[in-house]
């Protein structure tokens, strides 16, 4: 209900919060689920189309909620969102663990450990991309003699881009050199944006892209190599993903404000 840079920054400051409390679960399952019916290769798939679907949705709801800001205001729309996310603590309840199972023999020396830095290795690239994407979108929305209009398509077409990006990462490979190679586009984007004006829009598009693909790919990757603990793992993820969007934001506030 914030208005504002500052109610810009507060809402996505609990948006990430959130997404490091739910984040992991969701993944560990899916991965887990994969293996009690002996396809584990299915996960980057599964979790691919399943991130595409979910920024596609997540625009539908976003256009229908400013209809219902228009028609009925913000108050309407918050407790719309709120219901919705009541129903999805009910799926959530609903989900089942499934058995555990056991690792193959050639699996049997892989780390079963805490955050290592393996782990490290594989979380920043994609933490780092999201960062630089939420802080170059920051900025967009925060131009000035932007209209409500403008904001709402800005959004729509930079979640659109995310999607597609989570679409196109079910083709490529999940490991480190992958992500490496993205963070490196990511640079690039971002050091164009600033030294380009004209081009900050189409930077901003392109960072979206490279998260949507950065992220399932990186999911992938931290199942195929924790074989206890996934969830914990992959909330470490989140939580890093959390730490540098703050920092990104907090940043691109001073620099918005200056």
């Amino acid at each position: 209900l914030g208005e504002g840079i500052p109610g810009l920054v507060a809402a996505s400051l609990c948006v990430a919060l959130g997404d490091t409390f739910r984040s992991g679960a969701d993944q560990a399952l899916l991965y887990e689920s994969c293996m009690a019916i002996g396809e584990p290769q299915r996960f980057q798939e599964i979790e691919a189309r399943s991130h595409t679907l979910e920024l596609i949705g997540l625009v539908a709801m976003m256009l229908a909620g400013g209809v219902i800001v228009e028609t009925a205001g913000f108050a309407a729309a918050w407790i719309a969102e709120a219901s919705l996310a009541a129903c999805g603590i009910g799926v959530a309840l609903r989900m089942a663990v499934p058995p555990p199972t056991p690792l193959p023999d050639g699996d049997a020396k892989r780390p079963r450990t805490r955050p290592s830095l393996a782990l490290m290795r594989l979380i920043m690239p994609a933490a780092f991309i999201a960062g630089a994407a939420v802080a170059t979108v920051f900025m967009a929305q925060t131009a000035e003699h932007a209209t409500a209009t403008q904001l709402t398509a800005l959004v729509t077409v930079v979640t659109l881009a995310e999607a597609a990006g989570a679409a196109a990462s079910r083709y490529l490979r999940p490991d480190v050199a992958t992500q490496y190679g993205l963070l490196a586009a990511a640079a690039s984007c971002f050091v164009t944006a600033t030294l380009a004006p004209g081009v900050f829009l189409t930077s901003a598009v392109a960072l979206s892209f490279l998260m949507g693909v950065a992220e399932p790919l990186r999911a992938t990757a931290i199942q195929m190599l924790v074989d206890d603990r996934r969830a914990e793992a992959a909330s470490w993820a989140s939580a890093h993903d959390g730490a540098v969007r703050t920092l990104s934001l907090l940043l691109a506030g001073i620099v918005r404000r200056r």
